[in-house]
């Protein structure tokens, strides 16, 4: 993932030769009148990671795109249906969150779902709040992390506080990774290790 001034783009090998490139841009970052193509071909040459590693290919696709990402969900689950995956709403893309939300959102479902099946009249009620057990303290940790890439100083210095300190380190890389529990990024002390001189 490269990170720059106006949004951040990950490039990822999909075999065949061929890479996917994908971005997240602030909305002010596209000028007036400006292609899809041109503020992509923009964004690939302001960032140097990106840049290098996309050299000498040519676009076998053509550019597409989504705006706004986020948005909010008021209600994901009424009177005969649940909501899950995209669906539910957004998530930051950076984290690569959607595949994990998706699937365990759909594990809730079907507990709720199956809940309600063994007792007739039952609606799954259940389902937002197990929602909000498991997803609230990822999402805070995103917001975070949101709130970091909007203030690329901020960012920077969290980034270079993170390299030197490995308690930090590790624990953004599992937390983020989904390999540590999302509560373990919210500990004073590893806020401090990265915010701190």
């Amino acid at each position: 993932m490269a990170v720059g001034r106006s949004g951040y783009c990950g490039v990822a090998a999909v075999g065949g030769g061929e890479t996917s490139v994908g971005m997240a841009v602030a909305e002010r970052t596209r000028f007036a009148g400006e292609s899809a193509a041109a503020l992509f071909a923009r964004m690939v040459a302001s960032l140097p990671a990106v840049r290098e590693a996309t050299a000498g290919s040519a676009r076998t696709t053509a550019i597409r795109g989504l705006a706004p990402l986020a948005r909010r969900v008021r209600r994901v689950s009424g009177p005969g249906y649940l909501l899950v995956g995209d669906a539910a709403g957004s998530t930051d893309p950076f984290t690569g969150e959607g595949v994990f939300r998706a699937l365990r959102g759909a594990e809730l479902a079907a507990a709720a779902v199956t809940r309600a099946l063994a007792h007739p009249g039952l609606l799954p009620d259940g389902y937002a709040a197990a929602r909000r057990e498991a997803f609230a303290a990822k999402e805070l940790a995103c917001l975070g992390l949101q709130v970091a890439l909007a203030a690329p100083n901020l960012f920077d210095h969290c980034l270079r506080r993170a390299g030197s300190r490995e308690r930090a380190a590790r624990t953004l890389a599992g937390v983020f990774g989904d390999y540590l529990p999302a509560q373990a990024a919210l500990r004073p002390s590893v806020l401090a290790d990265l915010v701190r001189p």
